[in-house]
């Protein structure tokens, strides 16, 4: 048996049909590229569309409910809608959607996850999974493992989130959270807030950058949800604590238009201690 490894969206299967692609798919008339089209024929007796439109519940009426007309509803097994790290409803879409009300949250469209394609030297790209917004470690010789997310900020406002999902809080197991530009490298030795540019919060209660370290806000540790605002424009960049802000971390952060800065991660990996943190870049509910 071979599982998918992907996401589903807008399923239609239609019975008794010899379509085209171009009955799903169309170029772009301005970038040349072919891109998804609602479907707009029949399903025939057996067929079915599966929206995913409604997550209030993972039942046949709702998440598997078949809105071609038919009513060949599906039971979901083994989903859950409910909110945090583990819902498996995703509001990620490759085109925008949703009619901006100006209160926020109204429009969906492309998330950043985690970047499987970063090459740090010597190798020290932390472990990612559940749908590249995991970064985890397992426990082995000491080092630091980091990931950087796919989507540069270079203007604008940003905020995401990343809950501790596996971390002791005892010595020797560290988490460092913040921005730093993409073409960093991360030696084995170096942290985010090791680097010039690079600027975290770490788990005991510390903010750095540059090498240097400095008390500031709380300590955090496993199930806590760290928050992370981003203020290009007005470059700087403020932290929560499970929705309470720690006040402003850094300010004055020097501008790199060119390249942007990334979210980024860095764990302690420890001889006895495995870790994990998970991202929810807006995604997720």
């Amino acid at each position: 048996m071979y599982y998918f490894d992907g996401y589903i969206t807008e399923a239609n299967v239609i019975d008794g049909q010899s379509l085209t692609p171009s009955s799903f798919g169309e170029t772009d008339a301005i970038t040349g590229r072919w891109k998804a089209k609602a479907y707009s024929g029949t399903y025939g007796t057996n067929g079915f569309y599966l929206k995913f439109a409604d997550n209030s519940g993972a039942t046949s009426t709702t998440l598997g409910k078949d809105s071609s007309g038919n009513g060949n509803n599906w039971t979901p097994n083994n989903f859950s809608v409910t909110a945090g790290a583990g819902n498996d409803s995703l509001v990620d879409s490759p085109t925008n959607y949703g009619t901006d009300t100006g209160v926020g949250g109204n429009v969906r469209g492309n998330y950043a996850t985690l970047s499987p394609l970063e090459t740090f030297s010597p190798s020290n790209l932390a472990s990612l999974g559940n749908g590249l917004l995991e970064a985890s470690i397992s426990a082995g010789a000491n080092a630091y493992y980091s990931a950087v997310s796919t989507q540069a900020m270079t203007r604008g406002k940003w905020y995401w989130e990343v809950l501790a999902s596996s971390i002791s809080g005892s010595a020797g197991t560290w988490m460092e959270i913040g921005i730093m530009p993409s073409s960093y490298n991360f030696p084995a030795s170096n942290p985010v807030g090791a680097f010039l540019q690079g600027y975290s919060y770490t788990n005991d209660a510390f903010k750095a950058n540059n090498g240097s370290y400095s008390s500031y806000g709380s300590t955090w540790t496993l199930n806590d949800v760290i928050g992370i605002a981003f203020d290009c424009d007005n470059s700087k960049i403020t932290f929560y604590k499970n929705g309470v802000s720690q006040g402003d971390a850094f300010t004055g952060i020097g501008s790199i238009s060119q390249e942007g800065y990334y979210a980024a991660i860095s764990i302690y990996r420890s001889t006895a201690q495995s870790q994990s943190a998970v991202f929810n870049f807006g995604q997720r509910p």
